[in-house]
């Protein structure tokens, strides 16, 4: 999986966001400047902002969350844990403080923490696509397939247009588990959402037609199970055709148009196809004759 392919537009809202909760006017007035100067920032004078506010009340959740993500931006990232943390434990139902300190985890390489920090924020905010992909991503870095797959699949439920989680449920199917139809409609699914972002090139990639021209056989094999993803069986007959025509004795790729011809209702065809495969034996082992339809 593409590991930071998840939640770019979180990464960089973070470095902005401001947590707001309730305080008193002057509170509120300084919380507000010092905001003013985080979002233009000038970190250190709203750094100096939110101190103030401390002075007065150290119970200042948003202080503390603010003062978190300026120390973030400038790159200490564990002091801004500190201020995240005691952020956290005073705005008990917030998820944002703790999916901060997921980020921050993340980016030190310290998935086991950041992985307990979503999961601890996806208490706080069961239904949030974002921290759910974030939280597939961390249990992919541990090599928790299954895991990872889970979580993607609850943020896909939770917003079905939600870039991050198509993209990496599409390169799970695609990179993890082999099953190219799969990726093909999740590939096909954030084509539509995404727009032209950094990942729409390699997503098109992957459901571009290959070049009669100048492909191989796998390529055509890839593109008729992107097809059939796609439920475009004409379309899948005859990129699997083509595949044949490169590796005519291939078992799986007979199949495959046996299966394809069967689909788009020409029987007879189909039966021919598969009367010829008993007599062309096992397969080579190849990559690209593993898995028929």
């Amino acid at each position: 999986i593409e590991k930071r392919a998840v939640p770019a537009a979180a990464r960089a809202a973070a470095a902005i966001m401001i947590c707001v909760y309730g305080c008193c006017n002057t509170e509120e007035a300084r919380l507000e400047a010092g905001m003013i100067k985080l979002r233009q920032g000038d970190l250190s004078t709203a750094i100096a902002l939110f101190d103030k506010v401390l002075e007065k009340n150290p119970d200042s959740s948003t202080a503390h969350c603010n003062i978190g993500l300026a120390l973030w931006r400038q790159g200490k990232q564990d002091q801004a844990l500190v201020s995240l943390k005691k952020a956290a434990d005073l705005a008990e139902n917030d998820p944002r403080p703790l999916e901060f300190m997921g980020l921050i985890f993340d980016e030190q390489k310290s998935y086991e923490s950041a992985r307990k920090s979503f999961e601890q924020a996806g208490v706080r905010a069961p239904k949030s696509a974002r921290i759910l992909t974030e939280r597939g991503v961390m249990e992919l870095h541990a090599d928790n397939l299954q895991g990872a797959l889970s979580s993607l699949m609850k943020a896909f439920a939770a917003d079905s247009v939600y870039p991050p989680a198509l993209y990496n449920l599409a390169v799970i199917y695609r990179d993890h588990l082999n099953n190219l139809e799969k990726a093909a409609i999740f590939f096909d699914r954030y084509l539509k959402v995404a727009g032209d972002d950094r990942h729409s090139k390699a997503a098109g990639d992957f459901m571009q037609p290959p070049d009669p021209e100048n492909s191989t056989a796998r390529e055509f094999l890839i593109e008729g199970r992107a097809a059939i993803g796609r439920e475009e069986f004409d379309k899948a007959l005859e990129t699997y055709k083509m595949a044949a025509m490169l590796t005519p004795a291939s078992v799986s790729r007979l199949q495959n148009m046996a299966m394809m011809s069967y689909y788009a209702g020409d029987h007879v065809e189909a039966e021919k196809l598969l009367d010829r495969t008993p007599r062309l034996g096992l397969l080579e082992n190849g990559e690209d004759d593993r898995a028929g339809v």
